[in-house]
């Protein structure tokens, strides 16, 4: 059986493979797997022979990475050009031959499927899927691209896919539901494939990548966004019918779904030195906590109006700043929640959450400067946060500030020795800085 991992970048791919191959699928000689990088520290699971056919294969058409001429009519993979690519494709699959149950890991084949479908036309297809705003916020902190371009990138590469498979040929999986119920869908997976595969490989599988899944972000973005186009809704919309039942049952009810990894004031929360400078009155209080319900019920228009209705009575109310930016965030409104955290940590700067908010806000927003000085602050609290330390090595990271990066993965493992991402980061980190000499600096 051969089995095709496919799916917008930043959506989980390697992920899902790396599990997948933990049961027994057989990726290649581990010498033609693609090493991790900081970009992605737990590795890519990327046969690189595959990656330079399909680069070639793009190339070719007049196309690249993140997108695939529309001048391009169907039946392109026959064109006489691609022979010589053909050839290399048949004599690779070949190598696998001897292999129970094999197959690769691309997002390219989002454009590339018809080229391999002709050659393997009962390959199974995995499509991994992830909402668009948390790729379009992936890639920008990665490579500094707008919002926009995320999202139109994530459009063409489903668009394509979806196009080119039935529905019976593939089978699709949330990002989502691995921070969830990850065992059961690993199950899901394998049983759709026909695939036999013991109950404890798949138990043992997802406890070896556990530990790698808490330094994954889980989704902060509502389903329906300004920022997205009606056609990108619809396009969404399908792809999580076909998610499968572990998915229904484990997203939240309704429309909007919660932040997942902000930092929020709780009602157990004391308050802060602000706080009770400012003596905010007990109203104050009640009409916080009755924001937040709102947002804990998925009214997150209702609760903005609320927020706003109290700040406007008590603009020194330093955690309804900070609660309101969640609400601005899960409706796409990223400049309004800069705003109100900006807001929050002239009031309470010594308050390490709005600070860890601020930073991902910033980040979202493209705006890596003003993130890093936010994380730096955090660490300035907390020197042991080993995730704050891990963001800030990854952001100098891709503002190519290698010392900086370096150092500031070494400082994770001192706050948590068993980082697994940033361990393989700092490797990649230190080979990168041994090829480029001293490194660049800032």
């Amino acid at each position: 059986m051969t089995i095709c991992i496919t799916g917008m970048h930043r959506s989980g791919t390697s992920m899902v493979t790396r599990l997948l191959q933990l049961c027994g699928l057989y990726l290649g000689p581990e010498e033609r797997i693609m090493p991790p990088h900081p970009d992605n520290p737990a590795g890519y699971w990327e046969n690189l022979d595959v990656v330079e056919i399909n680069d070639l294969i793009l190339e070719r058409l007049g196309g690249g990475w993140d997108f695939l001429p529309t001048e391009v009519m169907p039946g392109w993979e026959q064109r006489s050009e691609l022979d010589h690519l053909r050839d290399r494709a048949l004599q690779l699959i070949e190598s696998f031959g001897l292999q129970e149950t094999w197959g690769w890991k691309d997002p390219r084949f989002c454009f590339t499927l018809p080229f391999w479908l002709a050659l393997l036309p009962d390959m199974k297809i995995i499509v991994c899927v992830r909402h668009p705003l948390d790729v379009a916020a992936s890639l920008t902190q990665r490579n500094g691209s707008s919002s926009a371009f995320g999202v139109h990138l994530w459009q063409e590469h489903y668009r394509q896919l979806m196009e080119r498979t039935q529905s019976g040929q593939r089978q699709v999986t949330h990002y989502d539901v691995y921070f969830t119920h990850p065992q059961d869908e690993l199950r899901r997976l394998v049983d759709g494939l026909g695939w036999s595969v013991p109950e404890e490989r798949v138990q043992a599988a997802c406890e070896e990548v556990s530990s790698e899944l808490r330094h994954y972000h889980l989704s902060t973005s509502p389903v329906p966004s300004p920022e997205i186009p009606p056609a990108v809704r619809q396009l969404y919309s399908e792809l999580e019918k076909e998610a499968g039942p572990i998915y229904g049952r484990s997203r939240p009810s309704g429309q909007e779904r919660p932040v997942a990894s902000w930092s929020s004031a709780s009602s157990t929360r004391g308050p802060t030195a602000t706080d009770w400078a400012t003596d905010l009155p007990q109203e104050a209080h009640a009409k916080f906590e009755e924001a937040r319900k709102l947002i804990e019920d998925h009214q997150v228009e209702a609760s903005i109006t609320a927020f706003e209705s109290l700040l406007a009575a008590y603009p020194a109310h330093a955690h309804a700043h900070n609660d309101v930016a969640a609400a601005y965030v899960q409706v796409g409104r990223h400049d309004q929640a800069l705003q109100h955290l900006e807001r929050a940590v002239q009031l309470d700067p010594q308050d390490a959450d709005t600070l860890r908010n601020l930073g991902q806000v910033c980040v979202a927003l493209g705006r890596l400067e003003l993130g890093i000085q936010a994380f730096e602050k955090v660490v300035e609290l907390e020197p042991a946060d080993a995730d704050t330390l891990f963001a800030l090595g990854a952001l100098n990271y891709q503002l190519g500030r290698l010392d900086q990066a370096r150092e500031q993965m070494s400082q994770t493992l001192k706050a948590d020795p068993n980082h697994p991402s940033a361990e393989k980061m700092l490797a990649s980190l230190t080979d990168l800085t041994a090829a480029k000499g001293a490194g660049p600096r800032s």
